[in-house]
């Protein structure tokens, strides 16, 4: 198994919802995905001086999404319209994270 192999394996495994993944609809798309606003609420302490920037942060593989997602743009999540606020790509996994859609 060569290095590539190796971390699409190990992602299997994260995903896996038996571990972290949970199953969410994006874009109408059930996807498994792994929601850590731990992290989100850390950042925003961290980065914005405790003013909330987003509400959710997630990480999906790119594979099992069905359009890039990008900044300022609009993603469905369980039925919900959120505004794709950052959006990441890192060795095949998206980290994204979305705001509320205020209007």
């Amino acid at each position: 198994m060569n290095f590539k192999e190796q971390i699409e394996a190990d992602l299997n495994i994260f995903f896996n919802p038996d571990e972290f993944g949970e199953d969410h609809s994006i874009d109408g798309k059930v996807v498994n995905v792994i929601v850590d606003n731990e992290t989100l609420k850390s950042r925003n302490k961290k980065e914005y001086d405790g003013i909330v920037q987003a509400d959710m942060l997630y990480f999906a593989k790119e594979e099992d999404l069905l359009k890039e997602p990008r900044p300022d743009g609009v993603q469905m999540f369980d039925g919900i319209p959120y505004i794709i606020f950052d959006a990441k790509l890192d060795d095949g996994v998206y980290e994204v994270i979305l705001q509320a859609n205020k209007n």
